[in-house]
Order: C-alpha cells, then structure tokens, then sequence
C-alpha cells in the first residue's frame, strides 16, 4: 500500500468527512487579513495586527460627521508596516506570517486545501499589487475573493493594467477601497475623475473593477490635506456621497463588457 493510500485509511484526520475536512482546512488556513507589499524590491507579507478590521475602519470613517485625515491610515497599520520590514526568518509571534506548511504535509490535503489561503482570505494590496498578482499562477488568482485597496493602488491605473485586473481577480467578491485623493477636487476634476458635481467619472481609476463580479463595496474617503478642501466645495458629506456613488457603480450588475 502507498503512502497516498495509507494516510486516507490511517490517518485520523483524513478518515474525517470531506465536510469536516474542510472545516478544519479553513480554520488553519483563513480568517485573516494579510498584508501585501513591496520593500527593497522583494514582495513580502504579513497577517495584520490591528484590533479593527479594515471594513469596520471604513463603516467608521464615514460615520463620523467630521472628515478624517488620510495620515490616521498609516497609523492604523503601523504595526503591520514595521513587520514587514522585518525578514520573515527573523520574525516573531507580533509579526506573523501565514503558515502554509500544512499544505506540503501529504498531496491528498494540498489537493483539497491549496486555494483556500486565497479563498478564505482578505488580501491587503499594497501600492504595485500587479508586481505580486503576476508571481501567482491563474488558478490562485482566480480564488481571491476579498481585498483591501487605498487611491495609491490605483494611482497607476491604465488601460492594460485595468485588463490585468479583470483577468487575474475575475474572483473578487468583496472591496474595501480607501480614497485618499478624491477631497482635492480642483486636482479631480482637472484630471476628469469627477463631474461638476462631484461625482466620479469613468477616468475614477478604482472604476477599472466596475466591471468584476463585486458583490460588496465601502469605500471611505479621507480629508484631503489640501489647504483648500473646503473652498473648493468638499466636505464630509459631499465625500461621502461620493463614496455611495463608487459603492453603486462597484456592485451594479455588469454585462461583463468594458
């Protein structure tokens, strides 16, 4: 008998049904958000460190009746920033990484449970997430469902790496987007981004998702530090109608066309 056959028969984890199996695959693998980013011309990650999940930081965002500087993002995840910085060999328990040796442990669990550290996680994007995107083969990049995006992600937005983006995340269920540029609306409507009346145009760049099946979206958007935020028309509640608005566009049915 091979080894293959020996553990499905033996091993008491394996001789569990499929269900309970997968249960236990998603629990190992998933539930966290992991940060991706680029630092010293090597892409790195790290699980996330904040109390407050990036969705719950943006529902509060645009809570508040006052507008929030863009610098309190950086903070938000100051200590997943500074782990990053840290290589992975040298890391501790306060900078973690997801482990994935459960996955070279037999072929039987790495045939069951290889796409679910993508599936079963938020990814974290940081400013060249086409960098990382690329080094991932098709089939795991089909299995993201769920990231965390800021305006700087998108800030290289164009037309090839908008078809990069629907090829690669044709997955993407769920958004949470931080817009820290939006406020500065002399500089938006210079470059077509919004309308006279403050609404995003098909320039946005985060639009380059209106197409992908996108189920959920919030989008938060910071104050502009911007000396003239306010002269020009911005505040809090004209950012937040424009979030609503990329919200609307983000989970509108699509025919899939650009």
């Amino acid at each position: 008998m091979g080894s293959y056959d020996r553990n499905s028969t033996e091993s008491p984890l394996l001789r569990l049904p499929a269900e309970l199996r997968v249960r236990v695959w998603r629990h190992t693998l998933g539930g966290e958000t992991i940060h991706i980013g680029v630092h010293d011309n090597v892409i790195k990650s790290c699980i996330c460190q904040s109390p407050v999940s990036d969705a719950d930081k943006a529902s509060i965002i645009k809570s508040l009746d006052e507008p929030t500087w863009y610098d309190t993002h950086p903070e938000h995840h100051l200590k997943c920033q500074l782990a990053m910085r840290v290589p992975e060999k040298l890391r501790t328990d306060s900078a973690p990484c997801l482990s994935l040796g459960v996955l070279a442990s037999c072929r039987q669990i790495h045939h069951e449970a290889a796409l679910l550290p993508f599936k079963e996680n938020i990814f974290h994007l940081g400013q060249e997430p086409i960098e990382w995107l690329g080094n991932l083969i098709f089939e795991q990049a089909h299995a993201i469902t769920s990231v965390v995006m800021t305006s700087r992600c998108c800030s290289w937005a164009d037309s090839v790496m908008k078809t990069e983006f629907e090829d690669m995340l044709r997955g993407l269920k769920t958004i949470v987007m931080f817009e820290g540029t939006v406020a500065n609306w002399k500089y938006a409507e210079l470059r077509g981004y919004i309308d006279g009346d403050g609404m995003p145009t098909s320039k946005e760049p985060i639009l380059m998702l209106e197409n992908m099946p996108i189920e959920k979206a919030t989008v938060a958007v910071y104050r502009s530090d911007d000396p003239d935020y306010e002269r020009q028309g911005a505040n809090k509640a004209a950012d937040n109608r424009w979030a609503d608005e990329i919200e609307r566009r983000l989970t509108a049915p699509s025919d899939g066309l650009s």
